[in-house]
Order: structure tokens, then sequence, then C-alpha cells
């Protein structure tokens, strides 16, 4: 269980199962088939009140702590995850805008777009540089005389099948002179060209085309902070990003221990039934464990964020532990269901798939490690105690 939740956090967790087994579960199958965007379920979540929960009230949002943020997602994602990436991907995409622009931007390029029911995607990883390496980015914004001009390419864009406003960060040109990195804000354009989704393995209701900006022209007041802010905003984001993710990736372990408990204690093999084996015992218990650990981590992670306090280092924590032990669940969930565990009419071979995506997307198992040593030795040449 989650520590510590008071009664306003566990009523949003129970009115969050209870969307999840009402809404999300019914479709989760057809759209993981089907490689496209959950529409029917974004319906009824509008309709209800349950997207964009997560932004301040004066720009349209929730006002929900990022504490009941983590505790939703996890449980909306612990019936399918990609469906509750879907339906929190506004919160990362814009997340440049709400820490880095001014008040009249925020209320344009937020606060407008949650009125109007739309959808953001957040732009960072190009085809052809290193998808970790962020700060070796090829899209360029030169500044012209009406605003900037928008060059280039992004790829693995989430909800990019459905945004009508891009968060692109782009190596800012002016007069000839990189001035560094910067964010823009960039709405759909016929200079905007979303291609085909991607046919990924997992995650498949989360729509990533590729999208090209082809001389896409924005005004002045687009570019969100000052001209080379750009690196600090997108280290801020993916700090943030992380705190969310490490909880919908959460959600996969849970429910897999959801599929796995009642198969054990329903499935006879040898004379017995498989929850009265010890290696069955062993393997739940130990995943059961780590899970609770985990989610500590992610709670700390959110409580510190909410505090106004540094949890950049909790938040890769978090997400590099989350989803290391969504593969180890996943795999030995499956092992547990024998040939059915690869079998697409139960759910687990679908949260396998999920699964091994996370330790990729919002920064690889390797580029979290690196983080948390950049840490360790920060905090070594400091003389402070580990």
């Amino acid at each position: 269980m989650w520590p510590e939740l008071d009664a306003r956090t566990e009523a949003w967790r129970a009115r969050c199962a209870e969307f999840a087994e009402r809404v999300i579960l019914p479709n989760r199958r057809q759209y993981d088939r089907e490689n496209r965007f959950p529409e029917a379920v974004h319906e009824v979540a509008r309709a209800e009140g349950m997207l964009n929960l997560d932004f301040p009230e004066e720009l349209g949002g929730g006002g929900l702590s990022s504490v009941e943020a983590v505790v939703g997602v996890e449980t909306l994602a612990s019936v399918c995850a990609p469906i509750a990436f879907t339906m929190g991907f506004n919160r990362g995409a814009l997340h440049p805008i709400l820490v880095g622009a001014n008040d009249d931007q925020k209320q344009e390029f937020i606060g407008k777009l949650i009125a109007e029911g739309r959808y953001a995607s957040l732009c960072l990883t190009e085809p052809h540089s290193s998808g970790s390496n962020l700060m070796g980015l090829n899209t360029t914004a030169t500044r012209t005389d009406r605003g900037w001009m928008i060059t280039g390419e992004k790829c693995m864009v989430g909800n990019g099948g459905v945004s009508t406003q891009f968060s692109v960060l782009a190596k800012t040109v002016v007069d000839g002179k990189n001035q560094g990195l910067s964010f823009f804000a960039v709405p759909k354009s016929d200079a905007v060209i979303v291609s085909e989704n991607t046919d990924k393995l997992g995650f498949r209701a989360v729509e990533t085309p590729t999208i090209r900006f082809v001389g896409a022209e924005v005004e002045p007041h687009h570019r969100i902070g000052a001209t080379g802010s750009g690196a600090a905003l997108m280290i801020d984001t993916l700090h943030a990003i992380r705190v969310g993710g490490s909880a919908t990736i959460l959600g996969i372990v849970v429910g897999a221990l959801n599929d796995a408990l009642p198969w054990v204690s329903e499935r006879e093999v040898y004379g017995g039934k498989l929850v009265t084996k010890s290696h069955v015992q062993l393997v739940l218990g130990g995943l059961y464990a780590e899970l609770e650990m985990v989610r500590r981590m992610v709670y700390e992670s959110a409580r510190l964020r909410d505090e106004g306090k540094p949890f950049g280092h909790a938040s890769s924590i978090a997400k590099l532990h989350a989803a290391e032990l969504a593969k180890k669940a996943t795999t030995e969930v499956s092992q547990l269901f024998g040939w059915r565990g690869i079998d697409g009419d139960y759910p687990i071979q679908k949260r396998y798939r999920d699964a091994r995506q996370t330790s990729i997307f919002e920064g690889t198992s390797e580029v979290q490690r690196m983080s948390i040593f950049h840490t360790l030795m920060s905090r070594h040449s400091r003389g402070e105690a580990l």
C-alpha cells in the first residue's frame, strides 16, 4: 500500500480504480492491437473530469499534488499503463511552459489548450542522433524578422498523432550564431508534418510518430524563457516526467501481481495448487517486497517535489528501479503462466511487452545510473556523508 495517504488522496485513488475497471479495462486490448490512441477512453475521461487534473487550478487544472498524481496514475496503470500514460501526457509535454514561461504564455499555451480539450507533445528525441544525447540535437530555430523558423525532425513523439501543439527543443540561431538550446511552443500547421504511427513492441496505445518541422514559423513570444535556457528547462522537465513515469511503470508491476494471484490460487500442478509451491511463494513474495520499496521511492520523489525541494536524484532512482522491476516482474509472472504467458488472450503477455520499453523511454536505465553516479561524485567532492 501507499504510505500515509490522507482521506482526499485515498478517495482519489478509489475514483481512479473505479474508472480503470469501468472504462479502461474493456478497451485496453483493442487499442493495443490497433496501435492507436484510445479516443473512446478519453471521451469518457474528458466528460467525467479525469484529464489535466495535475495542472494548477488557475490554468484550468484540478490542482492535484504530485503525491496525489502518482497515486492516481499507478492505480490507472495497474489496469493499462499505456492508456494511463496518454491520460497524463499533457503534464509532461507542457512542463517546460509551466516552469519557464510568463503568465501570458501560460494562459495561451496551457490554459487555452486545457479549456479546449486539446493535446500537446514533447519533442526531444531525434532520429539521427543518440537518443540519450539530447544536447546533440540538430533541430534549429532561426531568428527571423517575424519571429522564429523551426526546422528539423523529432521521433518517438508521444501523443504526436493527436496533438495540436508541440513543445520543441531546438538549437537557437541568431544572426548566424548558435545561442544554445531553447524551447518553443509550436502549433500544428501545414509546416508540421506528422508521419504514420510507430509500430512499437509495447505501449502501443501511445501514438509515437515522427514529426517534421519544415520551416515552421512562429511569433517571437512562442519562445519559452530566455534564449539559451532550453538545457536547464529540459533537465527540469526530465526530472518531473520521471516522477509520474515511475508511477506508471509501477502500475505494470501491480497489474502483473494482480494477474498472478488468482492464477496461482486456482491452477493445480503435480497434485497441488501453484500457490502451495515454495518457488511460487518465493517469487511473488520477493516481487511484492521490491514493489513496496520502489513505491516508497516514488512517493518520496513526489513528496519532495510538492515541498519545492530538489527531487531529481530521487526521481532517477525511482525510475531506474521501477523499470528494472517491471521487466523482472512480468518475466517471472509470465513464466508462472506457462504457455499462456505468451498468449495474447492473457493480459500478462501485454504487460511483458509494455515493461520492456520502460527501461528505454524517459531516459534509459543506463542514463539513470550515470545521473546517480554524478550525484554520488558530487557529494563525495563536497565531503558529504553518503
